[in-house]
């Protein structure tokens, strides 16, 4: 689930792309070429990449050396799903100039999506001070942190979440689990315990917070707390009465737990959480 979290975050990033500004700004004066790329950009902003492709082709045959044109095309390509063509034309751009942070960049977003960890590490690795965004210093955390490198991990992690001003849950789980495979129990519970403070009435955060004291230190009844404060001040859904359920489950609360499960509604029945849960549930009571 967190890796599908972000490779829609990582594409979100790609398809920031050139503004018309930018391109005016590149050249004095309208040319052809610029026409062509104007006429792409607003394709792409439609949705019409075969069209947009159309035009940036008329582009490159103006000038196959314009550094906007290449990574044009390239990020149109990596929208229809055609990665390696991506990275092609990234490769092109990155010819003409090797240090361009926005190739370098969204390679190594591009080798992320291709499940090429360590080829995207490699890329975001190049990235200047100036090229690392708050979003690709949690991207190269969460790789680092996959290669098994929990100091570069934590190191970078560090960084961008004592500036962090807004919920990102994505993050929080991989730090969580950072923290408890580094052994750094106590910082992680300082770490949760300063999150529930900010963000209390998060529906999600309480899920995940609750779910965390209960996995990290065996506070399920912690969790519970929790989850039945948030359901009496905002109200319940499925998946905060789903939780409630697993957190008195793993105190040996069977009967309890039970009732809990039955609040579901029934069209998340069929959901394999609940069908787990039930199933567990059944051969204990």
């Amino acid at each position: 689930m967190k890796k599908n979290s972000i490779i829609f975050l990582i594409m979100t990033l790609i398809f920031f792309g050139c503004t018309s500004g930018e391109i005016k700004n590149s050249q004095t004066g309208e040319t052809k070429e610029e026409y062509y790329i104007l006429k792409g950009i607003n394709y792409v902003r439609e949705g019409n990449y075969t069209k947009a492709l159309k035009e940036y082709e008329r582009a490159y045959q103006k000038n196959e050396n314009n550094i906007i044109t290449l990574k044009e095309i390239a990020r149109t390509y990596v929208k229809l799903g055609e990665y390696d063509k991506g990275i092609y034309y990234y490769s092109r751009a990155l010819k003409i100039d090797g240090k361009d942070q926005e190739s370098l960049r969204n390679t190594g977003y591009i080798y992320f999506l291709k499940d090429d960890l360590k080829k995207s590490l490699t890329y975001i690795n190049k990235l200047s001070p100036e090229g690392l965004n708050s979003e690709t210093i949690k991207l190269k955390a969460y790789l680092l942190y996959k290669d098994k490198d929990f100091k570069g991990a934590y190191k970078n992690f560090k960084q961008i979440l004592v500036q962090e001003k807004q919920l990102d849950l994505i993050y929080y789980k991989i730090y969580a689990e950072l923290l408890n495979d580094m052994g750094k129990k106590e910082e992680l519970r300082i770490f949760l315990e300063k999150q529930l403070e900010k963000y209390s009435s998060e529906r999600d955060f309480i899920i995940f917070y609750s779910y965390a004291v209960g996995e990290y230190f065996g506070e399920y009844a912690q969790g519970e707390k929790e989850i039945k404060r948030y359901i009496v001040s905002y109200g319940g859904n499925d998946s905060l009465y789903m939780t409630l359920a697993y957190m008195i489950y793993n105190q040996k609360e069977y009967a309890q737990a039970e009732s809990a499960l039955k609040l579901v509604s029934y069209r998340e029945r069929y959901n394999k959480d609940y069908l787990e849960l039930e199933e567990r549930l059944r051969e204990k009571i």
